[in-house]
């Protein structure tokens, strides 16, 4: 019996009548369909490869931005974070040119350091927001709801227009995006922080 929502793939088990607690034994297996193919070019467990690699690499990344916070300045770690994502990107748009295994290896390897760099990003930029809106608690409270809507929202409509794009063009053509928008955040926070080392410059 497969695993499912569909009460009609399920079978119904009547117990007869009986005195005191009754024990119904069972086995559970877990049964994939995978071709021999897969299995001997090591490709038949990509899946679950990839999605330990995701969960242990979004864990490890808030532990690590801990250490590392007290060592660098958050615009210089947001700023390493955006050099990482785009450089753990280009696996993805690489993939399909990799011979066996590293068109499995590398890309999983990939999306581990992606996975590890994201769970950075928001807390990186929502302290480098802070940092940019002065001591003023008025501004201070003005770039955080700012920060915190822009996110959500980010976080909400990011998914749907990714899978819009891939479904319009090709799922390379959707990984882009990812990349690119690092491209263009880079650019913004180094103008910043240019633009803070000049207004130092200029109050001594």
């Amino acid at each position: 019996v497969l695993t499912g929502r569909d009460v009609a793939g399920g079978v119904i088990i009547k117990l007869p009548p009986h005195p005191g607690d009754v024990t119904l034994p069972s086995d559970l297996h877990n049964r994939h369909t995978y071709s021999e193919e897969l299995v001997k070019s090591g490709r038949a467990y990509r899946l679950y490869t990839a999605t330990i690699g995701v969960l242990t690499a979004l864990v490890a990344g808030r532990w690590l931005l801990s250490r590392l916070t007290r060592r660098w300045s958050s615009d210089r770690l947001l700023r390493g974070a955006f050099l990482v994502t785009i450089a753990a990107s280009a696996p993805y748009l690489l993939g399909a040119r990799l011979a066996v295994p590293l068109d499995v290896v590398v890309p999983v390897a990939a999306l581990a350091l992606l996975c590890l760099t994201v769970t950075m990003l928001f807390p990186l930029s929502l302290a480098v927001t802070m940092d940019a809106a002065g001591a003023s608690d008025e501004h201070q409270q003005q770039a955080s709801a700012v920060a915190m809507g822009l996110g959500a929202v980010g976080a909400i409509a990011t998914p749907y227009l990714l899978g819009a794009i891939g479904d319009a063009t090709t799922l390379t053509t959707a990984l882009t995006v990812l990349p690119s928008a690092a491209v263009i955040a880079l650019v913004g926070v180094a103008a910043q922080h240019r633009a803070a080392r000049r207004g130092a410059a200029a109050t001594l």
